[in-house]
């Protein structure tokens, strides 16, 4: 869990001030699908977000959120059949449905 200094006025002290920790709210993890992959998708995304927040200058592009909109497992998105056996993308919806969405995106972060 990440935590933060804050100060606390309330609290005598010489400089008027006190720091304590208080954690900071960590990210949501949401994970659902299919029963038998759903604890490595957990475990994979939780560690992805740590090493990124350990990290400065990285971060996480959710790909989870553009191929299981709301959150939820799907076959199609966009419009498009985005998987072919429930895990594997198809390449239609590489083509049609990730990579519209994924380049612009890597663009900005290596531009910054």
């Amino acid at each position: 869990m990440r935590s933060s200094k804050v100060f606390n006025d309330d609290t005598p002290s010489p400089g008027g001030a006190v720091a304590s920790t208080v954690p900071e709210p960590e990210p949501v993890i949401t994970c659902r699908g299919p029963a038998n992959r759903v604890v490595f998708t957990c475990a994979w995304t939780l560690v992805t977000y740590l090493f990124a927040d350990d990290h400065p200058g990285t971060g996480v592009l959710d790909l989870g959120a553009r191929v299981s909109p709301d959150g939820e497992f799907t076959w199609t998105a966009g419009g498009v059949q985005i998987r072919s056996d429930g895990l594997h993308l198809t390449p239609s919806g590489v083509q049609e449905w990730i990579a519209p969405w994924l380049l612009p995106q890597l663009q900005a972060l290596v531009t910054k």
